[in-house]
């Protein structure tokens, strides 16, 4: 599993597959931009991965 946390302005190696990113945005697996960012949504994110089922 491979889980990224791209912080706006700091972080660019997400634009050439994402496009601009605004606040901080999880993406597990390469899969969908999660924006909206709290612990029980980053827990289930994962937990979800890891259950190979598709992250929120």
């Amino acid at each position: 599993m491979e889980v990224l946390i791209y912080q706006a302005g700091r972080d660019m190696g997400y634009v050439a597959k994402y496009g601009p990113i605004m606040r901080g945005t999880l993406i597990i697996n390469g899969g969908p931009r999660i924006e909206r960012l709290n612990r029980s949504i980053i827990e289930r994110a994962i937990a979800d991965a890891v259950n190979g089922q598709s992250a929120c």
